[in-house]
């Protein structure tokens, strides 16, 4: 088989990340179950961009659809085209299914024996980069779709209980997320109990790290008093292979991660 990919027009796709992989499972499985057995499969997957989002192309050169027949039945439950070969008739329906859950279509053009193009669009969501997942009076966190990165400004001085409620929310963000890049606005934050301090290096670091976080900014004040803590910290990342970087301003932080960006991708 042969397989093209053309992704220069829109080279990103905000959206969850484990629905786009299963709808590109589900239509390459397809091409590739019911390839022609009279010629080489070519397999071609692109993207585009409209004022709707990005729109996914996946053609093939395969056996096809008879439309005029199943026009209506081609998303549909437990439908099948072609019975040579194993199959539940699931995985279209799937990724209608899908899809539309995020808000998005999908269409199909088809000719028997020529070939399939699926057209499927990804909606546009709305503030990409700063999603509010979490929020309290204590702390919020946000999740950057654009860097896949997650944010956790804390808004008082906060308890032990506080302190590790927001950093456990903050560490599931980054165990589904999967996010390499991580800022933290400790401006408010008051003083970090020596027990939540502990913590913080023994259990969430080396879980974060295990998950994919590469690189931490910290955003902090300069009259802050806890410069213990802070050298403390970085040490711990370092010594589990991330980086850590402090910064007076969340610009300052913002620009640094996004240096990591490109090679990250």
């Amino acid at each position: 088989m042969q397989i093209e990919t053309d992704f220069r027009q829109s080279p990103l796709v905000f959206t969850v990340r484990p629905i786009l992989s299963s709808i590109l499972f589900n239509l390459a499985s397809n091409a590739i179950k019911y390839r022609s057995p009279g010629r080489a499969l070519n397999l071609r997957i692109k993207t585009s961009r409209t004022d709707e989002g990005v729109t996914l192309y996946v053609s093939d050169n395969g056996l096809g659809i008879d439309l005029g027949q199943n026009d209506r039945n081609v998303f549909g439950l437990y439908k099948r085209f072609h019975t040579h070969t194993d199959g539940k008739g699931l995985g279209l329906y799937l990724v209608k299914l899908q899809i539309e859950s995020l808000g998005g279509s999908v269409q199909v053009e088809s000719q028997p024996n020529v070939g399939t193009t699926f057209k499927v669009t990804f909606k546009e969501p709305a503030g990409v980069e700063g999603q509010i997942i979490y929020e309290t009076d204590f702390g919020s966190l946000i999740y950057n779709a654009r860097t896949n990165g997650m944010g956790l400004t804390w808004k008082k001085q906060v308890t032990s209980e506080e302190y590790r409620r927001l950093i456990s929310k903050a560490l599931e963000v980054v165990r589904i997320y999967r996010t390499p890049f991580w800022i933290s606005d400790l401006r408010k934050q008051g003083v970090v109990q020596v027990h939540d301090q502990q913590w913080m290096a023994s259990t969430v670091f080396p879980e974060a790290t295990s998950y994919g976080m590469r690189k931490v900014a910290h955003v902090y004040d300069e009259g802050q008093n806890n410069a213990d803590y802070r050298l403390r910290t970085k040490e711990v990342a370092v010594r589990l292979g991330a980086e850590l970087e402090f910064f007076t301003s969340y610009n300052q932080a913002e620009e640094w991660i996004e240096n990591f960006m490109e090679p990250m991708n």
